[in-house]
């Protein structure tokens, strides 16, 4: 079951988004295409949709924000790429 991330759930002070796309095909709510396949970690707004739909709990959306922007292989950028990451990599010690 996915949940509704909202912007003050991110950690925007230490990651510093962008909030408006960078162009006009750039559309976090477009479910194929680019949008899907690659995500762009410094869109705030591809990071709400992403882990929206990734996580089944709201408490795990700082994990998820630190592991995706400091220890995600920056060669991983699609979706299904990062979630499997995330899904086999969840429990790794973070120092």
């Amino acid at each position: 079951m996915a949940i509704k991330v909202k912007k003050s759930d991110l950690n925007d002070a230490e990651y510093n988004y962008f909030w408006r796309a960078e162009d006009a095909g750039d559309n976090p709510k477009i479910k194929g295409g680019k949008e899907r396949l690659e995500l762009n970690r410094k869109e705030g707004n591809e990071m709400l949709y992403f882990l929206s739909n990734f996580l089944t709990d709201i408490r795990k959306v700082s994990r998820a924000e630190y592991l995706i922007h400091n220890k995600l292989p920056s060669a991983i950028r699609k979706h299904n790429e990062i979630e499997d990451w995330l899904t086999e990599n969840w429990n790794m010690k973070t120092w």
